[in-house]
């Protein structure tokens, strides 16, 4: 099977759900998943500033959608919430795809504004 290309942050983690292949044997799955996508974002950073903004707007989600208001990253609040590795892949997919609809709804709800 042929790979494509990875062509931004969310394609990446769209991938690694996909395919399942968040994480390292042996650490907690969503903190090394978090370091490797700031990893990818910091590589891309002078041509992709949106993947920075992206992280950010996914993390300020996280806590919106948790209501927690200390400065813990998205990756060590699932982690909390989690009882076990594979509840926080879990956990990730269904968070991360519960905010790409939101996003969805709220780009196709703004004014169009020309």
């Amino acid at each position: 099977m042929k790979r494509q290309m990875i062509n931004s942050i969310v394609e990446l983690i769209e991938a690694s759900i996909d395919d399942k292949v968040v994480g390292i044997h042996g650490r907690p799955p969503v903190l090394t998943f978090f370091g490797f996508l700031h990893g990818f974002a910091y590589a891309r950073k002078p041509d992709h500033p949106e993947d920075y903004a992206f992280l950010a707007d996914f993390d300020m989600w996280i806590h919106e959608r948790f209501r927690i208001t200390l400065t813990h990253s998205w990756a060590k609040i699932i982690h909390f919430f989690a009882r076990s590795d594979k509840e926080e892949i879990e956990m990730l997919t269904e968070l991360f795809r519960e905010y790409m609809a939101q996003r969805s709804d709220d780009v196709g709800s703004e004014p169009n504004v020309e």
